[in-house]
């Protein structure tokens, strides 16, 4: 991944009660052997040095969480000893191209995680809508405890042969207003633990190069 962190801390003379929240933007998914998303496995992390089972006794909320990276994540995340509040709209939005997931998918998610010896709490949510979200992630926490992790990976690409007005509108209200709305609903709870905690969201190198097509789909990613 080619990343960006920043660490938001309180000020100076607070530091020494309040633990940083970090936020980490993700550009474009990483890519292994055949195209695979490439993964850290417990094996190879003792291999590297790298601690494995880190995120014991930690939760994450993970949007977009029914297949993808946000399944690849969620299941990273679970080898690393982390419960998953994963939701997904598991619907159809009708300038998208392509099928999207369906709850179907989310239970195969959870059946992952659970196959890890973690716990997963799945919920059908739409990050357009603040209140539905929110919701969801009361639930996930009644069930699994406060969130240390958010993942705020739910995305759509509307770009077809056919472009439509609607695409520039979807785009920007799932992939830029819905990342708003995940981060914005998540981080009261997290600084009044005053625990620290981390924030990912996943983004495009679109968002940093700009696209040089003139379909609203296209420009609409880029811009979200």
């Amino acid at each position: 991944y080619k990343v960006c962190l920043n660490h938001l801390a309180e000020p100076r003379r607070r530091r020494s009660r309040t633990s940083p929240i970090g936020v980490l933007l993700v550009i474009g998914p990483g890519r292994g052997r055949r195209g695979h998303p490439a993964r850290l496995t417990p094996r190879l992390g003792v291999e590297m040095g790298v601690p494995v089972g880190k995120l014991e006794g930690q939760v994450a909320f993970i949007t977009g969480a029914a297949r993808g990276q946000g399944r690849s994540h969620a299941v990273r995340l679970a080898e690393e000893g982390a419960d998953i509040i994963g939701i997904d709209l598991c619907a159809q939005i009708d300038t998208v191209p392509y099928p999207m997931a369906t709850p179907d998918d989310l239970a195969q998610t959870a059946k992952e995680v659970s196959a890890l010896g973690r716990r997963m709490f799945t919920q059908v949510a739409d990050v357009r809508d603040a209140a539905s979200l929110q919701r969801a992630l009361d639930a996930g926490v009644a069930e699994l405890g406060p969130v240390d992790i958010v993942l705020a990976n739910a995305g759509i690409a509307t770009m077809s042969l056919h472009p439509r007005e609607e695409e520039w509108q979807d785009l920007i209200d799932v992939n830029l207003t819905g990342v708003y709305n995940t981060i914005r609903i998540a981080i009261p709870a997290m600084i009044e633990r005053g625990k620290g905690g981390s924030i990912v969201i996943t983004s495009s190198v679109a968002g940093m190069v700009g696209s040089s097509s003139h379909t609203p789909g296209e420009l609409g990613y880029a811009a979200a």
